[in-house]
């Protein structure tokens, strides 16, 4: 049986307070595999490991013998090419899927999001730590053990 589920459009407000929302109820109900679950972010680590590697990167200038010409020359580190190919194919992979969920082409023009999606959602994860109070249909909830909404909360 297929279920659809569908909602009315939403700002960027209420799509940020909706996904602070998830995140914080499930960190409360499964708190071990959400704190692990940052691992399966395909966008974070490539980037992480290109950053703590650039330090390594040789940038040289020469000038041709004989000439006024400025050679520049740059030496990736191999965390460059693993990133590169990493964030490659996590982005393929994620046009293929939506193609097939989709059947459509259309939404490939918007490749470069999905890098974003995934930054914003270990954005999202780290978030979900730093507080237990939610807001659900304009009212302020804490989340308690168990997933339950206590209402009524006064930060």
């Amino acid at each position: 049986m297929v279920v659809e589920c569908r909602e009315s459009p939403k700002g960027w407000p209420q799509v940020w307070r909706h996904q602070l929302r998830w995140a914080r109820t499930i960190r409360v109900c499964q708190p071990l595999p959400y704190f692990f679950s940052i691992l399966g972010n395909a966008t974070l680590w490539p980037l992480l490991w290109l950053l703590a590697s650039l330090p390594s990167t040789d940038l040289s200038f020469n000038a041709a013998p004989g000439t006024t010409t400025l050679l520049v020359t740059v030496h990736f580190p191999f965390a460059v090419w693993v990133a590169a190919i990493c964030l490659f194919t996590r982005v393929v992979t994620a046009l293929d899927q939506q193609r097939r969920l989709n059947r459509s082409t259309a939404h490939l023009g918007f490749f470069w999001l999905v890098p974003v999606k995934d930054l914003l959602g270990a954005l999202i994860w780290a978030l979900a730590f730093l507080g237990s109070t939610v807001e659900w249909r304009g009212q302020r909830y804490r989340v308690r053990r168990g997933g339950r909404l206590v209402k009524g909360f006064k930060p």
